[in-house]
């Protein structure tokens, strides 16, 4: 969690839950400041940012999701995320929630453990300096979102928890769709922050394998599990050590360390799940810098190196030339191509079905 203290607003009005709220937060050192009514909660808004609201759907004989819609049109309070506490479980009130600008909805009753989770999630949008001001409020709701939960899903890696894999899947759909936007595109390209670009390239990788397999696989779920693949498939670099991250200047050792110990992280990282993950997570990640040849870090040959591991080099090996990682600057598209139609080590059914999505994009 950044350094800084952590501005958190709960719109409540019983006096119990904000005991029971503050309690079970203290772990957290993060305590919120506390409202009755959303006539207070506009009042402690008018006089600065928070970064994170709790608010419950109805507070008295007032709507807490028309709060919430209203904070969203408001440009100073973009980057401020929002949990909507609420005992109503019907489709018609989530959805309302959500459209209004919320980032997340909780149901009540519910274990602390599920609100502190949610919590750290969204407040570890403060590690990043990023410039809210500079963005729409869909914009700002789905770079909130993207970084938050590929942020989760490191952190659990890291910390060697169960990857958030549900909560992965059902915004892997929505995080695709930040990276289709441009503007939040290049922000997190610009950002200085390691993982901020790590996860800027998993959304890119992401968002090419589903392109490729979406004429194909025509099952929902299935394809979900496909782009969530791809947006953990560099989920072993969350075990690297940061000193060598941020290394101004890796040389070719070093850029073969890192590719064989991330692949290896993962392997690990799947062992440790207290549930099989979808295979498809598991072999995009371990398998996205194997070759043909059985020359990758793991050495797969013939069956054992899986059709998805195949399409997975395919793309890494892609984006690697286009984000300019393998010689240090950026090569035209009929460069890279040519490069990867000479590459033995891919299998060239899916180089054409790349440069297909390519060229229809």
């Amino acid at each position: 969690m950044a350094s800084k203290t952590p501005k958190i607003l709960y719109v409540e009005e019983h006096r119990y839950m904000h005991e029971l709220v503050r309690t079970g937060l203290k772990d957290l050192h993060c305590g919120p400041q506390m409202v009755r009514s959303i006539q207070a909660a506009e009042k402690c808004l008018d006089g600065g940012r928070f970064d994170l609201i709790l608010c419950e759907a109805t507070v008295g004989d007032q709507s807490g999701i028309e709060f919430v819609s209203a904070l969203r049109k408001k440009q100073k309070h973009a980057g401020t995320a929002v949990v909507v506490l609420s005992q109503y479980n019907d489709s018609e009130t989530i959805n309302r929630a959500m459209k209004s600008g919320a980032d997340e909805y909780i149901l009540k009753p519910f274990e602390f453990r599920r609100l502190t989770d949610s919590i750290k999630r969204w407040l570890s949008l403060l590690s990043y300096d990023i410039a809210w001001d500079d963005l729409s409020p869909e914009q700002a709701q789905l770079t909130r979102l993207a970084l938050a939960t590929m942020g989760q899903a490191a952190n659990a890696a890291r910390n060697g928890e169960d990857l958030p894999i549900q909560n992965v899947k059902d915004n892997c759909l929505s995080i695709l769709r930040a990276g289709l936007d441009s503007k939040i595109v290049g922000m997190l390209g610009n950002m200085n922050s390691h993982d901020a670009r790590t996860y800027l390239h998993s959304i890119r990788f992401s968002a090419y394998l589903g392109s490729i397999v979406s004429e194909t696989v025509t099952n929902t779920d299935r394809f979900k599990d496909i782009v969530t693949a791809g947006l953990l498939h560099d989920i072993g670099v969350s075990r690297i050590p940061s000193e060598f991250l941020t290394k101004e200047e890796w040389s070719s050792e070093d850029y073969q360390w890192f590719i064989k110990q991330h692949v290896e992280f993962a392997a690990v990282i799947f062992r440790e799940q207290s549930e099989r993950m979808p295979s498809v997570v598991e072999i995009v990640s371990t398998q996205h810098h194997e070759r043909l040849d059985g020359s990758g870090p793991l050495g797969k040959l013939g069956e054992n190196f899986a059709e998805f591991g195949r399409i997975a080099a395919v793309i890494e090996e892609f984006l690697s030339l286009k984000e300019g990682r393998r010689f240090g600057a950026t090569l035209t598209k009929e460069q890279i191509f040519r490069r990867l139609y000479d590459d033995t080590g891919l299998d060239q059914r899916f180089v054409h079905r790349l440069a297909e999505v390519q060229s229809a994009a």
